[in-house]
């Protein structure tokens, strides 16, 4: 038969990532928390740029990916409200 096994939904994939990916960004967060103090304490303006090459230079994974991309760390940041400015 085609389609999704055992009546699984389209919506209900949906909410499994967002769970999923609710939790992985919960785990982010002291690491986002970690870089900004870094570039601070350095007296060093934080970009997305500067961010993703950040995590990307301390190997921190992504989800998904080997990894960071700025639009990644753009929906990441957004989904945490983490000012990075």
């Amino acid at each position: 038969a085609r389609g999704l096994p055992n009546g699984v939904t389209g919506k209900d994939r949906a909410l499994e990532n967002k769970k999923e990916a609710d939790l992985f960004a919960e785990t982010m967060l002291p690491h986002l928390q970690k870089i900004s103090g870094e570039f601070t304490a350095k007296g060093v303006y934080l970009s997305l740029k500067k961010l993703t090459d950040a995590l990307n230079a301390k190997g921190i994974k992504p989800m998904r990916s080997d990894k960071w991309h700025i639009s990644t760390v753009n929906k990441l940041c957004k989904r945490l409200d983490f000012a990075y400015t």
